[in-house]
């Protein structure tokens, strides 16, 4: 069950209670004052609890808050730039700003010192579910993004540590039959399932990250594994047949692949006529690939 945002217009209130269609309401509400200023509150069991901070805001609390709905700056980023400011009286705008379709909140957005879009949400008004979000932390260190398309869903998260290494884990793939055009992960990040951390939950996400094994991959599949971590992928994808629908294979970390004739498996890689190798694979390894499984066309990228 996911947490509803309405404007209070939309509620009821009942002997100090508040309700949503006759039941007592559990969500976020919004108070609407003058000149699109809000009053934003967490409600559990019809009960006001506490102020609401979204997800988007990792600096200190906003000094005010607003309905930005039409005039959000993000209705002028066609191209999703992020460099538009937001205005409000005149004014760079500088906090959290929400807007809103028939009462319900379908976005949160936070612009930071420079009035342009740090962190934002967008909320599927029907189920309450996100259907999209990009949001740093932590100084910009940790990054979370979500997207929820017709034909990808794609989840994405990265830890930029201290020492120029980066942990990431990135997954894309169809939301009806589930089959996985792009992979990219790290071993900390799948041992230690730190992606758990979002902070906007997304199940269906978490679901198939955790049977990972069991994946299916696509025609065109993209793949950047962790060298300690490829063996044991390809052995769990080879057992559980993963690979027999993949044509082209665009892949990175082979120099940590135990055996390259798993390649020849006819059965495993029924379909597979292209191996495209990331570039910081050894010339070595990529030659190696070339001479146990001729019948492959093999191509050493460049980038």
């Amino acid at each position: 069950m996911y947490l509803k945002r309405l404007k209070s217009t939309l509620l009821t209130q009942l002997n100090g209670k508040w309700y949503y269609q006759d039941e007592p309401y559990n969500g976020i509400v919004f108070f609407e004052k003058e000149d699109h200023l809000l009053e934003v509150f967490e409600v559990e069991k019809g009960h006001i609890v506490r102020p609401y901070q979204s997800p988007c805001q990792y600096h200190l609390p906003s000094p005010i808050q607003i309905n930005s709905t039409g005039f959000c700056c993000e209705d002028e980023d066609d191209y999703e730039s992020e460099t538009i400011p937001q205005y409000y009286q005149g004014e760079p705008y500088q906090g959290m700003s929400y807007t809103f379709m028939n009462g319900k909140c379908d976005a949160e957005i936070y612009t930071g010192e420079d009035a342009t879009v740090d962190n934002k949400i967008y909320w599927d008004t029907k189920d309450f579910k996100a259907s999209k979000f990009h949001l740093h932390y932590i100084a910009n260190t940790l990054l979370y993004s979500y997207g929820n398309w017709s034909d990808s869903i794609c989840f994405s998260y990265r830890d930029f540590k201290n020492d120029n290494k980066t942990e990431f884990i990135t997954i894309d793939y169809h939301p009806v039959n589930k089959k996985v055009k792009n992979f990219e992960v790290t071993k900390d990040v799948l041992v230690h399932k730190s992606y758990l951390s979002s902070p906007v939950a997304v199940p269906e996400v978490f679901y198939m990250l955790e049977n990972y094994q069991n994946f299916i991959f696509t025609r065109l599949v993209r793949l950047e594994l962790d060298k300690s971590l490829i063996t044991e992928l390809f052995n769990a994808w080879v057992t559980n047949n993963s690979f027999k629908f993949i044509e082209s294979l665009t892949i990175s970390g082979l120099d940590g692949l135990d055996d390259l004739t798993v390649f020849c498996d006819t059965e495993a890689f029924a379909c597979l006529k292209e191996v495209c190798i990331k570039k910081e694979t050894s010339i070595k390894r990529v030659e190696e690939l070339r001479n146990i499984a001729p019948h492959l066309d093999v191509e050493h990228l460049n980038f």
